[in-house]
């Protein structure tokens, strides 16, 4: 059986690993310096759950998504449509 020493912060996210997945997305936007990251996206998100009434975390989301140059992005099974999540920040 081979073990993972690694593991990416998406597959962290698909076994439910929130805060596991948060901080190693968040290396890496700290590592390669980039704010048009699809990381922040998925940093956001995880940072909005628990918290939907926090104003804020809306906003931060709105902000990475405003930032991403792709149109859309898969975040555990889900595809989300940059467009679409804009308009319900």
């Amino acid at each position: 059986m081979v073990f993972s020493l690694f593991k990416n912060g998406d597959k962290l996210y698909d076994e439910g690993k929130f805060g596991k997945a948060r901080n190693i997305l968040q290396k890496s936007i700290d590592k390669d310096g980039g704010v048009d990251d699809v990381a922040a996206v998925q940093v956001a998100i995880i940072d909005l759950q628990g918290n939907l009434d926090n104003p804020q975390r809306f906003q931060a989301l709105e902000g990475a998504l405003n930032n991403m140059g792709a149109d859309s992005l898969e975040f555990g099974l889900v595809e989300i449509d940059k467009q679409r999540m804009l308009a319900e920040c």
